[in-house]
């Protein structure tokens, strides 16, 4: 049997904490992620 979870979040804040690729600051930021369990 395989599960398969995902999850889609979006954080937002008044001053710009999130710290981007490029090391500059974002008010938002956003996540995918993906997990996948085998059980036996």
């Amino acid at each position: 049997q395989v599960t398969v979870k995902m999850e889609y979040r979006h954080d937002w804040a008044n001053q710009g904490v999130f710290q981007k690729a490029d090391g500059s600051a974002s008010k938002n930021n956003d996540i995918f992620g993906m997990q996948m369990i085998y059980a036996f």
